[in-house]
């Protein structure tokens, strides 16, 4: 019983992965969400020190300190031009 399963599970799983409207809103569903209307899927890569890097990852929610950081940052170089 348990071979007969797992057999039709993975041929569920081939067709699922054929099918790319299998996972529509799946990939909207586990975006990570901002506070505002955008959803946090562009990155950037910022080269520190370990030591910053082991400081920063201690201090509470320090991700959502970051964007505020770059965001206010954004927002005077903006006014400022």
């Amino acid at each position: 019983m348990l071979i007969f399963y797992v057999i039709i599970h993975q041929v569920d799983m081939v067709k699922l992965m054929g099918n790319p409207k299998a996972f529509e809103g799946v990939r909207e569903a586990t975006q990570f969400k901002a506070s505002g209307d955008e959803p946090l899927v562009a990155k950037i890569e910022l080269r520190i020190t370990q030591s910053m890097k082991e400081q920063l990852k201690a201090i509470s929610g320090w991700q959502g300190k970051l964007r505020d950081v770059i965001a206010e940052m954004i927002e005077i170089e903006s006014q400022a031009s």
